[in-house]
């Protein structure tokens, strides 16, 4: 705790940590500004306020069908790059056929952008990959590659702190 003569002005300021992010002063300070002023006409009481810098990213493939489509297996990859620095935050690979869900979690900073690309197969039978077909996604059909595999690739923008985004593959979507 420091000391002040009356009426000096002291100027504050944040500095956040690794992981977090400045949010706002409060008590008797106000503003969401990294640096604010005060005049010491009396003691005051000061907080600076940090919100966690983290972000989740789920990134999942689910391969279950329901009674009005057909059911499919899948395997394949999902990977999450940092676009302003070029690393790999996070990679999953599932090698076998699976009728359950796979998928990926990534931790990630807030206010930056990702790719989160999948290279994913399907099997009607879990043994087979199909040989030709059309994958639809978000309406727009992606006519399936050699073996059966479906690659997609999306740019994620993450600007709401705390909160977590979610991306779902649904092989169901196969004609």
């Amino acid at each position: 705790m420091s000391t002040y003569e009356e009426g000096t002005v002291v100027t504050l300021i944040a500095k956040a940590g690794d992981g977090y992010v400045f949010d706002k002063w409060t008590g008797d300070a106000s503003g969401t500004n990294t640096m604010v002023t005060i005049t010491m006409d009396r003691n005051k009481n000061v907080q600076a306020v940090l919100d966690r810098d983290i972000y989740c990213i789920t990134a999942a493939v689910l391969p279950n069908g329901d009674p009005e489509c057909n059911t499919y297996y899948s395997k394949g990859k999902i990977k999450i790059t940092d676009l302003k620095t070029g690393k790999v935050v996070s990679e999953t690979n599932q090698n076998t056929w699976t009728h359950a869900v796979f998928d990926l979690d990534a931790r990630v900073s807030i206010y930056s952008k990702y790719r989160a690309e999948y290279e994913i197969y399907f099997s009607q039978d879990g043994v087979n990959a199909v040989k030709s077909g059309t994958f639809h996604h978000i309406g727009l059909p992606i006519p399936l590659e050699a073996g059966g595999l479906v690659k997609l690739s999306m740019e994620i923008s993450t600007d709401v702190p705390g909160y977590t985004y979610q991306h779902k593959i649904d092989a169901r979507r196969i004609k």
